[in-house]
């Protein structure tokens, strides 16, 4: 990451009163430090991203395997959390049944007709986004996430 921090003239022309450009010496010095600070913090939270993503996710799928109708396990053993980061940016997802394995989830998500003994329910993966994931809660997860791993 670079940071672009500057004051005044790039270059002290000649002739500038002494105290005039001891002073914008040492403001540039001082920017200097914060500049490198700054990109410090951005660096930071950029390397701490996906791991916040996944923390921020965490309570999503761990609902949805509360959720989750269990008959032969297979459905349950087939969810996945995985937060992939690319060059331009950081995908995240949580499902089930990633490749088609078991090739029956989408109807066991979908079958809201079904019996499945409580807790397990029909749509478990709707469910648990819409009280776990929520844009709110997932930002604050994030915030927080990142907050404690960059130590503020």
């Amino acid at each position: 990451m670079v940071v672009k921090a500057s004051i005044g003239l790039r270059r002290i022309p000649k002739g500038t009163r002494s105290s005039i450009a001891g002073a914008t010496r040492n403001t540039r010095e001082q920017i200097a430090v914060l500049k490198d600070n700054l990109e410090k913090v951005i660096d930071g939270i950029k390397e701490a991203t996906p791991e916040a993503i996944e923390d921020a996710l965490r309570p999503v799928f761990e609902l949805s395997q509360v959720y989750v109708p269990v008959d032969t396990k297979a459905l349950k053993e087939s969810g996945y959390l995985i937060v992939q980061e690319g060059s331009r940016k950081i995908v995240a997802e949580v499902g089930y049944a990633r490749g088609g394995r078991p090739f029956y989830a989408v109807f066991v998500h979908e079958m809201v007709d079904l019996h499945h003994a409580p807790p397990t329910q029909a749509l478990f993966l709707q469910k648990a986004i819409q009280e776990e994931g929520t844009a709110k809660k997932i930002e604050d997860r994030i915030v927080k996430s990142l907050t404690r791993a960059i130590g503020f």
